[in-house]
């Protein structure tokens, strides 16, 4: 399993005119790691539960190819 780091306050995505630019790359992790603007923790989910949730909130998504 492998697990990507993404630096993503995924609370942005509440608004729908937001349009997330993520790294192709990501699309081949098992779950993604979100800091949640608070150095105490970190936050853990599964990529597909990530795409739903964007999906559920109406934001577009772009995969780019970064490096």
């Amino acid at each position: 399993r492998s697990t990507r780091r993404v630096t993503l306050f995924p609370y942005t995505t509440l608004f729908r005119s937001v349009i997330l630019f993520l790294d192709k790359n990501l699309k081949e992790a098992d779950s993604l790691s979100f800091h949640p603007n608070d150095c105490r923790g970190t936050v853990v989910i599964a990529r597909e539960d990530f795409e739903q949730y964007l999906q559920c909130v109406g934001n577009q998504v772009e995969w780019i190819e970064l490096y």
